[in-house]
């Protein structure tokens, strides 16, 4: 029931891996999922929260699907999901990008 958590922001951001979500919780709050769905103890936090939750894995097709499939799980709980996507993986952008990204920009 623990949560792979780094950082503080209104907005979470689920991620696929423990260096991105450290990456990204370096400018924001980044969540390290590390499977094929999100697990309870996310979701009751998230529910708790009522926040829009941030997507933001891989963008190969192994990633692409799994953010189709959290966005279907996170959205059967009535959570707002925002999806982000860009060329690289989130531990591969630096800091000032991880912010223009989760900024929207």
């Amino acid at each position: 029931s623990l949560i792979a958590r780094w950082g503080s922001a209104p907005s979470p951001t689920l991620s696929e891996d423990i260096l991105s979500a450290y990456k990204v919780g370096l400018v924001g709050e980044g969540w390290a999922v590390m499977g094929t769905s999100i697990p309870s103890a996310y979701i009751a936090e998230l529910l708790r929260r009522e926040c829009v939750v941030n997507l933001w894995l891989d963008p190969d097709p192994a990633g692409r699907r799994a953010a189709a499939k959290y966005r279907k799980q996170l959205q059967a709980y009535g959570l707002r999901v925002r999806d982000i996507l860009s060329t690289l993986d989130p531990k591969r952008h630096t800091r000032e990008e991880i912010k223009e990204y989760l900024d929207g920009r």
